[in-house]
């Protein structure tokens, strides 16, 4: 099994614009579906780390957000707040058209004396049943990522990543706001100390090839935490994995995947819409997310 990656970046300013992004984006490469092939199966888990959450949310600050996913074309979600899991929780969903898949979206605000920290994982899993047939799956993460720290002694951080099962990552974004020590984008020091600090992708796409009889696995993770000793931070993300396309990349002897009925209109994920435009105007495991800043 292989993976490719290709990634995207489109300069914006601001949550709503980050956020309206990524809904128009999502939206867009909803518009026509194609049927999965039946010998692949595809299915993903989105879960809220509540002991997490409970061990870093202190003080009056809060957080919140929801997992969703779209299946067959239908959206459905599970609202966290605070500490306290999502009712679903994990969100699971198996996915037979291009263009489902599962996320999540998460906002957060504290002030002098509080903390805060979401923890997410994704898990995705893969199987070709063809004896005969190689397929090329393409992911694609749609994601706008912002935090902003204020104030003598004020520091948020926030990491979305995807890695395979060999633990290489494919795709990360890496926000680092900190009144003290300095900024980071994506693993770069920027030069500020504080303020808004934005990743201002659009979306990713990567690969994986499944041989007959094979199967894969691969995950991602977000940690988000806050520690505010003087000031405020803000932090939003939201992030959606999707199957952008499937492709056979053999001829073999076996017969070519049914095409299915061909391209299908899907509906506009509006619960998911509705809760990234309200997100926008309020503004791995537990060792993974351990504090990278002392205090």
């Amino acid at each position: 099994m292989t993976y490719q990656m290709t990634y995207s970046k489109k300069k914006s300013r601001g949550v709503l614009v980050l956020i309206g992004a990524v809904v128009m984006a999502v939206t867009l490469s909803s518009a026509h579906a194609v049927p999965i092939t039946s010998d692949l199966s595809i299915s993903g888990t989105a879960a809220f780390d509540a002991a997490y959450a409970a061990g870093q949310l202190a003080g009056g600050a809060t957080q919140s957000g929801n997992l969703n996913t779209t299946q067959a074309g239908a959206n459905s979600n599970s609202t966290f707040s605070g500490a306290t899991a999502p009712t679903s929780n994990p969100l699971s969903g198996a996915f037979t058209q291009t263009g489902d898949g599962l996320g999540f979206s998460g906002v957060a605000h504290g002030d002098s004396g509080d903390q805060y920290g979401i923890g997410i994982d994704l898990g995705f899993a893969l199987a070709n049943a063809s004896l005969t047939n190689t397929y090329k799956v393409t992911f694609r993460v749609d994601f706008g990522h912002q935090i902003n720290a204020a104030g003598d002694d004020s520091y948020t951080e926030s990491e979305f990543f995807i890695e395979n099962a060999l633990l290489n990552q494919i795709f990360f974004t890496h926000l680092v706001s900190d009144t003290v020590f300095g900024n980071q984008i994506n693993g770069v020091t920027n030069g500020d100390f504080g303020g808004n600090v934005v990743d201002p992708g659009a979306f990713a796409m990567f690969d994986f090839i499944l041989n007959p009889g094979s199967n894969l696995a691969f995950s991602g993770n977000w940690t988000l935490r806050s520690v505010i000793n003087s000031g405020s931070a803000d932090a939003a993300l939201t992030a959606f994995v999707s199957v952008d396309s499937v492709t056979q990349v053999n001829s073999g002897p076996g017969p070519d995947p049914d095409p299915g009925p061909g391209p299908t209109p899907v509906p506009e994920p509006a619960s998911w819409l509705l809760f990234l435009i309200g997100a926008a105007t309020s503004y791995g495991s537990l060792v993974r997310r351990s504090a990278k800043r002392s205090v």
